[in-house]
């Protein structure tokens, strides 16, 4: 959470919740991926109430003695193990103590797939996403940005 929230003294804004990024209200549904995803999965949490079971599952999860992890899951290497332990704390800090989601807010679900093709979502796809989203018309109307083959391939689309 402290790491969440450096530089927020220098928020220029009204409503900055993490460090001094702005961050408007938050409206509608949101979709979890990626690491938000796994670690819900690895912690077999149900989607109706994930975000408020993952705080007792990572303290549960952190709490335990590293011997017994590793026997509890054999085919995890040392870094995932400490992965999952850090990812519990930083979902909880991010959308519930930075963005200010509930524990029971409705409105998040975490999937991997998405679409009637069941399209692979990731990080790269958001930031192709966001890449093709931002900033693409001048205010004559033109197109600035052109999306080219080297742009597609760097984010594996």
């Amino acid at each position: 959470f402290a790491m969440l929230q450096e530089g927020k003294e220098k928020c220029p804004y009204k409503h900055c919740s993490i460090g001094s990024t702005f961050t408007p209200n938050l409206q509608g549904s949101f979709l979890a991926t990626e690491n938000f995803f796994h670690t819900s999965k690895f912690f077999e949490l149900r989607e109706e109430d994930w975000l408020s079971e993952m705080i007792s599952a990572g303290k549960r999860f952190c709490g335990e003695d590293w011997s017994t992890l590793k026997v509890k899951h054999p085919t995890f290497n040392d870094e995932s193990l400490l992965r999952y332990c850090f990812s519990s704390a930083y979902i909880v800090s991010m959308l519930h103590d930075s963005l200010g989601f509930a524990l029971d807010d409705k409105r998040i679900e975490f999937a991997s797939k998405a679409g009637e093709k069941n399209i692979s979502l990731d990080w790269a796809l958001g930031a192709f996403i966001l890449n093709a989203a931002t900033a693409t018309f001048d205010f004559s109307g033109k197109s600035r940005k052109i999306l080219d083959s080297s742009t597609v391939a760097r984010y594996k689309i």
